[in-house]
């Protein structure tokens, strides 16, 4: 049986309602609050093969986006960790600059932030987003490790994959809505290596118990 969730069957249903994202997106929190309290967070100290707070996360999230240049990481994080704004540098772009760079003319652009990206990020419609897709992608990772890790130490062997089932889903996502996995897969490894979806993907876990 799976925690929590009255109104989803265990089957893929593609008539079912949409969730708000709003809502989809802070499921799995409460999902594992839900878990701590009644059956306790295993100390930190215990946490075997996996990722050590949300910097590593955020690292690796870093280091593998296309659109920042490899010289700038520190800076990129040192940004994202909210020690620097390069947003409020100053020297900010003008409106033909922006209009000759394909930017959003609405938006207030440094050229510090610019200097972070290559070229492929500078061409983007509003380069801020990189950033949110950053932090999101790396929040859900961390997320999922720590709820895995929470189900290994209540003696759980499987979990169940829940999609928010609309339009930013993509079809991989979509497709793994009910599915049950074991608590031995990492579904950060399989979102890495199928989901398509634009800025993060969403989908959260729930314990399944026997």
């Amino acid at each position: 049986m799976a925690v929590g969730r009255p109104f989803h069957c265990g089957f893929v249903c593609i008539k079912r309602p949409p969730l708000s994202s709003e809502f989809c997106e802070k499921r799995g929190e409460k999902i594992l609050t839900f878990i701590q309290k009644f059956f306790g967070k295993a100390p930190a100290k215990e946490v075997s093969g996996q990722q050590k707070g949300p910097e590593q996360h955020l690292l690796r999230e870093v280091e593998k986006n296309e659109l920042i240049r490899k010289a700038q990481i520190e800076i990129v994080i040192q940004h994202l960790n909210n020690e620097i704004n390069l947003n409020k540098t100053g020297n900010e772009l003008t409106a033909d600059g922006k209009k000759d760079l394909g930017i959003n003319p609405r938006l207030q652009i440094t050229h510090k932030l610019l200097a972070v990206l290559n070229e492929k990020g500078r061409a983007q419609n509003d380069p801020k987003s990189i950033w949110s897709s950053i932090a999101m992608k790396a929040n859900f990772a961390r997320s999922h490790d720590e709820n895995i890790h929470n189900y290994k130490s209540m003696g759980l062997k499987e979990y169940e994959v829940v999609a928010c089932w609309d339009q930013r889903d993509c079809s991989w996502c979509k497709s793994m809505n009910g599915k049950k996995l074991s608590v031995n897969q990492s579904i950060n490894e399989l979102i890495e290596q199928n989901c398509k979806c634009d800025s993060h993907c969403r989908l959260v876990t729930v314990a399944v118990l026997d």
